[in-house]
């Protein structure tokens, strides 16, 4: 998949991102190859132009945890760069692969030159979080990006009601900073509390399959960053 199909893809005129475009270098692989390791320091963000990558980590008990497979047209690493963290997981070839690749130092400056650009990486980011939903794993690229488009992101503060028990089902959400709990108030000025959730878990969702009003509430216990749908 060629790099102006991409932006294309996500709603980014190429014309507008003519030097992001020509800032990526073509890098390619066999298979087996890693493209990068678990706890290295992240240099670079890439497209994949063709063939697929598999993604793993390293389990508590020492081995091989399989994560994903990236597809042609999908990003990834994109994380490591913009919170100047390590890597937290290995991505290596499966057979022939050929990357798109951005260094750190062209990524910055796009990202703080390139509004069109910016808000392209924040849309994969999105979609990055939001493949992680047992909920959009089957869902195919097309339908993602359908959803990608709709999502805000909302930051609360610690202690925030969500919504309360009683409300309308307006929203499902993911967490992607933080933790919640639900719960239900009780007389006597008690609660019970039913599940306290954190980052990559989801809420909300029982008001998308049945329209009846929110049976629980749901507060934050530290400040955090959720991804609503509508």
């Amino acid at each position: 998949m060629e790099l102006e199909e991409i932006f294309r893809k996500w709603g980014i005129d190429p014309g507008e991102c003519r030097e992001a475009i020509d800032a990526f270098i073509i890098r390619k692989l066999q298979s087996n190859d890693v493209v990068f390791r678990e706890g290295t320091v992240a240099e670079s963000f890439f497209f994949i132009k063709s063939g697929q990558a598999l993604v793993t980590r390293t389990s508590h008990d020492g081995n091989k945890e399989f994560l994903t497979v990236i597809k042609e047209g999908q990003c990834f690493g994109v994380v490591g760069l913009m919170k100047e963290m390590e890597r937290t997981v290995t991505v290596e070839a499966i057979g022939r692969l050929e990357l798109y690749q951005l260094n750190v130092d062209y990524f910055n400056k796009l990202m703080s030159t390139y509004p069109t650009f910016a808000n392209l990486i924040h849309k994969v980011t999105l979609e990055r979080l939001v493949r992680t939903s047992p909920l959009f794993h089957e869902l195919d690229d097309e339908n993602l990006h359908k959803i990608v488009n709709i999502i805000e992101e909302k930051n609360y503060k610690e202690n925030e009601l969500i919504f309360q028990a009683g409300d309308p089902p307006d929203d499902f959400f993911i967490i992607v900073k933080g933790t919640v709990k639900v719960y239900r108030d009780l007389p006597n000025n008690k609660e019970l509390t039913f599940a306290n959730l954190s980052k990559g878990d989801f809420f909300g969702e029982q008001g998308f399959i049945s329209s009846d009003p929110r049976s629980a509430s749901v507060m934050t216990t530290e400040d955090s960053t959720l991804l609503s749908i509508p």
